[in-house]
């Protein structure tokens, strides 16, 4: 019976040694999982925004000029392009971009009906879609644009053929 009286205080030393280890495990671990986590450096950011050229009709004479512009290439590709008509337009033209389609390296640009009426001569109607395809062909995987309007394929605007694919040219 005396081995009885020497069993319960045991048993509730072996479960303190038990908590007692696992309490010291824990503690060494999460010394090592704050380690672990703990942010010693500043995270790099990579700058996402590269440079390109945006044409512009310039009148007097008629030519194309150029201007640095910044695109940012973390953004889609229509991203891109919608901020690249935007600034060859100017945020108060009355074309709106309704829409871009890509089949391989050619886009379709769909515009609004009011890019038909922008133009005053043949001339400055080249210009303008000539200062939109070099503009946006400074997209690295653009190759050709085709100007649709309203969602249709039209055969020509006022001045030019717009059922053709046109390419850089900045030789114009």
């Amino acid at each position: 019976m005396k081995w009885k009286g020497f069993i319960v205080p045991a048993v509730l030393w072996i479960i303190a040694g038990v908590l007692a280890f696992d309490y010291i495990q824990n503690k060494e671990l999460d010394g090592k999982i704050q380690q672990v986590f703990k942010r010693t450096e500043k995270a790099e950011v990579k700058n996402t925004m590269e440079k390109i050229t945006i044409y512009k009709a310039a009148s007097d004479p008629l030519r194309l000029v150029t201007e640095a512009a910044e695109i940012d290439k973390s953004k889609t590709e229509e991203e891109q392009v919608r901020t690249i008509v935007t600034k060859v337009l100017g945020e108060n033209s009355p074309v709106k971009v309704l829409g871009m389609y890509m089949n391989g390296s050619d886009l379709y640009l769909d515009l609004s009906k009011e890019f038909l009426d922008t133009s005053k001569s043949p001339e400055d109607e080249l210009y303008l879609i000539y200062s939109l395809v070099n503009s946006i062909t400074e997209v690295k995987s653009i190759r050709r644009v085709k100007i649709i309007i309203g969602g249709q394929e039209v055969d020509k605007s006022k001045y030019s053929v717009l059922s053709k694919f046109y390419e850089r040219n900045t030789s114009i």
